[in-house]
C-alpha cells in the first residue's frame, strides 16, 4: 500500500484521482474555448458541439500515451475522438503547461480550502477544551524542568495560536497559488491574447499570472508547500506535548484509547500516544517536501521540466497527509485524557520551589540588592529540596532564614491565586481579537 492510498482521506483522494486531472484539464480546455468563441473566435455551433461531446476516455489515454510518451498530447487525443471535427479549436494557441499549470492552481485551490476547513474545525475544538480547563492548574516547565503553575487552558490557547498563524498563512498560500496562464510557449501570448487569457481564468476563478514564462513561477508553489510546512510543524508541536505529558513519571495528559485497542505485542499493559508519534513522523517529511519546492524555483531559462515530476508526488503527499494529521489531531483533542490529581501531585513535588520568583521579588521590595535576594532564595530553595521541604517550611523554620519574613508576608508571598489572575485577560485578548476578525 502506497503512503498517498495509507494516509489520504476521500475528499482528498479524489481531488488526486486520474479522473478528477484529466476533468480540470478539460476545463481549461473548455474555458479557453468559451473566452475565444465570445471574442468570434470560434462559431457558436462549433464551440456547442465541443461543450456537449468533448470528453475522455482514461483508458484511452494511457494507451496513447504509451506511444507518443506525452501526457497531454495523449489526453488532447482522446479528447478529439470524442468532440469530432470541432476539436480542431481545441488547444488553439496554447502549450501543455498552459494546461497543466493552470489546473494545477485550480486543484491546489480546492485541496487548500479542503485543509482550511478541517484546520478551523480543529481550531474550534481545542478552543472549546481550552475553554473547558481554563483553570485547571498544572505545572508549567522549562527546559523539562518545573518552573511555575500553568493551566491545561492556557497551554492549548497558546497551541491553538500557533494553528491560527497557520490558518492565516494557509488563507495567504491559496490567494498567491490561484493564478494561471493561458499565455502560450514562452509567456507572449505569441498565438493568442491576454483577453483570451483573462476571460478564460475568470471562468475558473483564477487570476492571470502577471509575467509567466512557459511555466508559473515556482515560488507560488512554494509558498503553498511553506503553508503546509508551517502547519506540520503546528501539528508536532501539539502532538509533543501531548506525549511528553503522557509520560508513565508525568501522566497528566494523554490521547484516546479506544476500546479493544492493543498496545504492545509482549506488554498487555502499554498505552502509547501512538497517534502523536504518528503525527511527529508525519511532519518530518515536510522539511524535505519544502526543500524540494525550493529546488523547483530555479528552472533553466523559460522552463524545464525537472519540477514535473517532483511536485506529481510532493503536492500530493503534503496535502493528503495535511488533512489526515489534522483530522486525527482533532480527534485527539476532543477525546483527551486529563488527570488533574495527577496534575496536583506533581505539581506538589517541587514542594513549592515553584513560589522562588516570588520570593526573590518580595525581598527586592524590602530593599534588598537583587543578587543578595537571589543568593538567598536559591540557597533555600536548595535546602528545602535536600530536606524534603517545602519552601514556605524553610522560611517559616530554618534558623538561618526565619527571620527574613513575618508570617502575614510568608502567607502573601504562597498565595498562589496571584497566578491565575491574568488567565482571563488571556483569554479574552485571544477570543475578542477573533469577535473583531469576523
Amino acid at each position: 500500500m502506497s503512503l498517498l492510498d495509507r494516509y489520504t482521506l476521500p475528499e482528498m483522494k479524489d481531488l488526486w484521482s486520474d479522473e478528477h486531472k484529466f476533468r480540470t484539464w478539460l476545463r481549461v480546455e473548455l474555458a479557453v474555448c468559451r473566452a475565444r468563441m465570445e471574442k468570434g473566435l470560434i462559431p457558436e455551433k462549433d464551440f456547442k458541439e465541443i461543450e456537449n461531446k468533448a470528453d475522455f476516455d482514461i483508458e484511452r489515454i494511457r494507451e496513447i500515451e504509451e506511444e507518443v510518451q506525452h501526457d497531454v498530447i495523449a489526453f488532447l487525443s482522446s479528447v478529439s475522438e470524442f468532440a469530432g471535427k470541432p476539436s480542431r479549436h481545441i488547444h488553439f494557441g496554447m502549450t501543455s503547461s498552459d494546461v497543466l499549470d493552470t489546473s494545477l492552481a485550480v486543484i491546489l485551490t480546492e485541496a487548500g480550502k479542503l485543509i482550511q476547513k478541517s484546520l478551523l474545525s480543529l481550531m474550534d475544538k481545542m478552543r472549546d477544551k481550552a475553554l473547558e480547563t481554563k483553570h485547571l492548574v498544572m505545572m508549567g516547565r522549562t527546559h523539562g524542568v518545573h518552573a511555575e503553575p500553568i493551566t491545561l487552558g492556557v497551554k492549548l490557547l497558546s497551541l491553538r495560536e500557533n494553528f491560527k498563524r497557520s490558518h492565516a498563512i494557509l488563507q495567504d498560500a491559496i490567494e498567491k497559488i490561484g493564478f494561471g496562464k493561458i499565455s502560450g510557449p514562452v509567456g507572449l501570448y505569441g498565438n493568442t491574447d491576454s483577453e483570451i487569457e483573462k476571460r478564460a481564468l475568470q471562468i475558473l476563478g483564477l487570476k492571470p499570472e502577471p509575467v509567466s514564462t512557459q511555466v508559473v513561477p515556482r515560488d507560488r508553489h512554494l509558498y503553498f508547500m511553506m503553508a503546509l510546512a508551517h502547519l506540520s510543524c503546528s501539528l508536532e508541536r501539539t502532538a509533543l506535548q501531548i506525549r511528553l505529558l503522557q509520560r508513565t513519571e508525568t501522566g497528566e495528559l494523554g490521547e484516546p484509547f479506544a476500546k479493544g485497542q492493543k498496545g504492545s505485542s509482549a506488554m498487555p499493559h502499554k498505552k502509547n500516544p501512538v497517534i502523536c508519534e504518528r503525527i511527529c513522523g508525519l511532519a518530518r517529511l515536510f522539511r524535505g517536501y519544502l526543500s524540494a519546492s525550493m529546488e523547483n524555483v530555479s528552472l533553466w531559462d523559460e522552463r524545464d521540466i525537472s519540477h514535473s515530476s517532483v511536485e506529481r508526488i510532493t503536492f500530493p503527499q503534503a496535502t493528503s497527509l495535511s488533512l489526515y494529521m489534522l483530522v486525527k489531531m482533532e480527534y485527539i483533542i476532543q477525546y483527551l485524557f486529563t488527570d488533574s490529581e495527577k496534575m496536583k501531585k506533581n505539581k506538589d513535588k517541587s514542594g513549592q520551589r515553584y513560589l522562588s520568583g516570588s520570593f526573590l521579588l518580595r525581598l527586592c521590595d524590602k530593599g534588598m540588592e537583587r543578587d543578595e535576594a537571589y543568593r538567598i532564595v536559591q540557597s533555600a530553595s536548595m535546602k528545602a529540596q535536600e530536606k524534603g521541604l517545602s519552601l514556605s517550611e524553610v522560611f517559616e523554620k530554618d534558623e538561618e532564614y526565619s527571620k527574613i519574613f513575618k508570617s502575614d508576608e510568608l502567607s502573601e508571598v504562597c498565595d498562589e491565586e496571584k497566578f491565575k489572575e491574568n488567565i482571563e485577560l488571556i483569554f479574552k485578548r485571544v477570543l475578542d481579537s477573533e469577535k473583531e476578525d469576523r
